[in-house]
Parts: C-alpha cells; structure tokens; sequence
C-alpha cells in the first residue's frame, strides 16, 4: 500500500520524519556529502552531478552546493520515507536551483523489514531505470514524474509540487478528474503496447525479474499475503457484525472475491496485458490546473507495485476506488468507453492500428477478471488507507501495535473506525455496497 489518506492517515508520515537526521559534511564546497543517518543512506556530489545532467540534459554543469529541505506536505509514504532534495547547478554563468522528490527506505525497523522482503522499494527504482526509459518516447503527456537517479536505497523524481501539480484534496475524484487521469492511463498503458509492437515480445518475456508482485501477493508467506489475509478476517468480521441483513450466500461470496484478488493481480491468462499501476488511489494522482480550474493533466507517481495485467484493471480500479458518488454507477460505461477511445487516439498517433494491439471487444471481455478485482481492491484499498488518524497516532509509535495491525489482527481497529468515524464509515460502507449490490445483480458494469 502505497500511503494513508491525507484527511486521516498522516502519522506514519509525520512520526517518521521526526525521526530523520539529516548530517551535512561542508569541506572546500558546500555541502559536499549529505547523509541522511540511521540508514546510512549517502547521495554523493558525483550523483547529484549526473542528477543535474540529466535533469539540465546538457554535461557542462557544475555543482556548488545540495542538501535537504523537509517538505510543506510531504507525501503520507507506507513503503518509503520522503524529503526535498536541492541542488544548486551553474552553468553559462548562471546558478540555478533544481529540486527533486526524494524518497528512501523507512527508518522505522518494522517498515524497513517489510520493504525488504517484499522489495516494493527495489521494483519502483527498476522500473524508473530499466522500462521508463523504454516507454518515455511513446507517451502523449506526463504520465509520470522524471527520474534523476534510482537505486536500493534512494529515488530521487522532478518534484511535481514545484511544476504545478497537486492532489485533489477530497479523495474522491469527480467526472473530470476521472477523464484526466483515464487519459493519463490510456498514454500508459499504449506505450505498452508500443513498445512490445516494436521490439516482437512482451514484457513477461524480457523483464519477468521485475514483474512480481510485491504487495497483494498470492504466496503464503508473502508479507503482503499476510496483510491480505488480515484485512479480510477485519472485513469478514465487518460483514458478520454490520451486514448480518445479507444473506449467508452473498456474504460468503463477498469473501470470496477478497480472497480472489492476489490471483487477479497475477498477469491474465485469458486477456492481453500491459504494464499497470496497479495502485491507484487518489494519493497517487497529481493534478495540474489552467487557469480557469479546469484539469489540465493528471500524472502517475507511486510504482512500488506496478504489474502487467489487462488495461481494464487499472480502469476499473481507478473508478471504483475513487468515484464514489451514485450517479458514477450510471457513467461507468461512457467513462470506460472513454478510455478506450483516448487509448486508441494515443494508439493510431503512432501510426499503429488498435485493433492489433487491444480490440474494444478484448477490452470489453476483460472485464469479467477486471470488474471483480476492482470491487475487490477498493474494499480492501479503503479500510486500510482511511484508517482513521487518531488510532494511527499511537500505533505508529508501537512496533508491537504495528506489527499486530499489519499482520496479526485489524478486526477492533477497523470496527471502533466504523463506529466513531462517520467519514469512515461512508467511504469504507460505498465500497462495501458496490460489491455486495454487484454480486446481487444490483450494480450493471
């Protein structure tokens, strides 16, 4: 999981950076090392060297000075910490200063083991390094952040705050943003198949090293299997105890579309697939604005857990998660269709047809994995990232709490957030009503 909400989930965002020291060695020229401690995390002069040239795409740069600056809002990171990076670059007489989003591995030791055995943290700075530079002359827009360097421990990307974009401060995301963000995945998802057009294979052929799942992972041993199963003994729970009015038949198959979900993130079988986000929360969707409010674009960050599946996944995901308001159930169909007809203008841009790449029928019959996964993911998404704040605030401070709430047992937690937290409760019971009126032939995707 990528983040908390920002309406009720900062602490371990907050916590975490209280924790931060931040140690500057000043030789002949300005910050010449900066180690960020309890990590023994060190960006370099020479990196932030090639930082600066490839954000500056010229080699005559010189650097005088870089450090650290805590941001306004950092970002509310589960898998990664996050800082402002600096760097002041002189070139044709001038200095300039160039700002990255910087995001390392957590310091918290309990976050730090998880990163590790899961390697979100490590497929993130893989695919920045080997598929981005892949992908990048296909897309039709910003879809995602540029990358100035990627390793085991450090990513630095173009700080999107400072070029304009914001996130959208609800959470839940109406018709135009939804629009915005479809086309963002439709550039996405066509360089894809760009990419595979022009070189003969599939990803799963040529990178299948980076292609696991890091996160909702069907291996029983996975740390984020363990988090699966939690969240479902909670949301099982959550259907004994506030949805005993179902019938035993719809709650056990509600269940069961849970327990579903790890499979369907696993690259399909029975349908094309494409690289995909796979995470897509409000959180991770920046936006830009012209000057009349209206959206501009809408870029991707937060690739810990990128897969490969059917385009439709990310569609249904991204609209299920987000657009909660009654009258989206009645749009669902116009805002898929106008997604595929963004990915065929990004598709036919390229002088590619299509229908080679991903029919509308093919699109259509995916559904049938992609629609289930959806519901499945929104419930499971949102009882844990909109986790009510207040709780948060004391189980972050407790490796014990911590280690109960991510792998052991989340069924008072979630059921005290339902009963104390009216916002909670709305966003967690949308979700919880779309499956269930899905699964009783009341919701028509």
């Amino acid at each position: 999981m990528a983040g908390f909400n920002p309406e009720c989930g900062d602490a371990f965002q907050r916590i975490s950076l209280l924790e931060v020291t931040v140690a500057v060695v000043v030789p002949k020229v300005q910050f010449q090392c900066v180690t960020v401690q309890k990590r023994n995390m060190e960006l370099s002069r020479r990196e932030c060297m090639m930082m600066a040239k490839r954000a500056f795409r010229r080699e005559d740069v010189e650097v005088v000075g870089f450090g650290f600056d805590s941001p306004v809002d950092s970002a509310r990171g589960f898998i990664a910490e996050s800082n402002i990076l600096w760097i002041d670059v002189r070139f044709d007489g001038k200095t300039t200063r160039l700002r990255s989003f910087v995001k390392t591995q957590p310091i918290n030791q309990f976050h730090f083991k998880l990163v590790q055995k899961t390697r979100a943290f490590y497929k993130e700075a893989e695919f920045f390094n080997t598929l981005y530079p892949l992908l990048k002359r296909y897309f039709t827009r910003k879809v995602f952040p540029k990358c100035y360097f990627a390793s085991s421990s450090v990513t630095t990307l173009e700080d999107l705050k400072f070029l304009g974009y914001v996130n959208q401060n609800s959470g839940i995301l109406d018709v135009e943003h939804c629009k915005a963000t479809l086309n963002t995945l439709a550039s996405f998802h066509a360089s894809s198949f760009l990419y595979e057009n022009e070189v003969g294979t599939t990803f799963d052929k040529t990178h299948q090293d980076i292609l696991f799942v890091s996160w909702f992972s069907h291996l029983p041993d996975h740390p984020g299997n363990v988090h699966l199963r939690t969240g479902i003994r909670a949301l099982t729970a959550v259907m004994d105890k506030y949805f005993s009015h179902e019938s035993e038949d719809v709650r056990n198959r509600f269940v069961g579309v849970l327990n579903d979900v790890a499979g369907l993130l696993l690259p399909s079988k029975n349908h094309r697939n494409a690289l995909s986000h796979c995470d897509l929360w409000s959180n991770n969707i920046m936006f830009r604005y012209r000057q009349d409010g209206s959206v501009e674009n809408a870029c991707l960050i937060d690739l810990q857990i990128f897969g490969y599946n059917p385009p439709a996944h990310d569609v249904y995901t991204l609209l299920l998660l987000n657009a909660l308001d009654d009258s989206f159930k009645n749009n669902m169909k116009d805002l898929a269709d106008f997604y595929y007809r963004s990915f065929v203008e990004h598709v036919t841009s390229f002088g590619l047809d299509a229908n080679q790449v991903l029919s509308y029928e093919d699109f259509e019959n995916s559904k049938s994995e992609s629609v289930p996964l959806a519901l499945g993911s929104a419930v499971l998404f949102t009882h844990f990232t909109t986790l009510p704040e207040e709780y948060l605030a004391d189980i972050v401070r407790s490796e014990e709490l911590m280690t109960k709430m991510i792998e052991q047992d989340r069924v008072e937690l979630v059921c005290n957030s339902i009963d104390n937290f009216p916002a909670y409760k709305r966003r967690l019971y949308a979700t919880i009503c779309n499956l269930l009126d899905y699964l009783k032939g009341d919701l028509k995707i």
